[in-house]
């Protein structure tokens, strides 16, 4: 009977163990059970689901509330990582005045806002007999009128005037004026013989507002000279 009992050293015998097992390894199969264990009565032990750890990064528990609900309004299908052309569609769905995107504008200004617009008026013809008298006369005026949209801008205005039965003596000497900015002057014989014209501009650099432009002639010596018309190209260019 002697001969039939196993003979165990320290290391592998453990009281109740089957032979041939190690102590290590029954330790191993020990801190297992535990760990079950504790995870057991960690899901079922309670008196309800609150008394349950809410989950971290690092340890097991349940969702809380507020990440229920996070994870509840998250549309189906959504991801994290859409592309330039998901982006780009995206943005032109919404883009438009009042979305405060506006991708379509410069500091909230389109392109026809900032670039130039020019207004460009040729041969606007004023007609009427105006007698030139010894002092200044004006005469053909007429009112250039702001666009619609244009806070400043540059306007360059040509005049040529025609006149015609200058006694043979007369000399006249004419000025455009554009809203109270006059021209260089130009000087000229007038007689019965032949009409006499003469082409004067001038420019006015950031006008505000609607302009009176007309000619502006005097008569030196002879004894008669008419102002039959004046002819005026105009030259308007936004600036703001």
């Amino acid at each position: 009977m002697a001969a039939d009992v196993p003979a165990y050293t320290e290391e592998t015998w453990v009281e109740g163990a089957a032979p041939g097992i190690a102590a290590a390894q029954l330790q191993r199969i020990d801190d297992q059970i535990r760990a079950l264990t504790d995870q057991f009565n960690l899901h079922n032990g309670g008196d309800s689901i609150n008394d349950h750890p809410v989950a971290t990064p690092g340890v097991l528990g349940m969702m809380s509330a507020g990440d229920k609900a996070k994870a509840d309004g998250i549309e189906v299908a959504a991801t994290q990582d859409q592309t330039d052309v998901e982006i780009r569609a995206a943005i032109l769905a919404t883009d438009g005045p009042g979305s405060g995107i506006n991708a379509d504008l410069l500091d909230n200004f389109h392109v026809h806002d900032i670039a130039p617009q020019i207004i460009e008026m040729n041969a606007l013809t004023q007609s009427g007999t105006v007698a030139i008298g010894t002092g200044l006369t004006s005469h053909h005026s007429f009112t250039f009128i702001k666009p619609s949209g244009w806070n400043t801008f540059n306007i360059l205005v040509i005049g040529s005037a025609f006149y015609t039965n200058g006694s043979g003596s007369a000399v006249l000497t004419a000025n455009l004026d554009i809203g109270g900015l006059n021209s260089a002057v130009n000087t000229g014989p007038c007689d019965s013989a032949a009409a006499s014209t003469t082409l004067v501009c001038a420019r006015l650099i950031g006008a505000t507002g609607d302009l009176a432009v007309k000619m502006e002639t005097i008569r030196v010596g002879g004894t008669q000279a008419d102002a039959k018309s004046t002819s005026y190209q105009i030259i308007a260019i936004r600036k703001t």
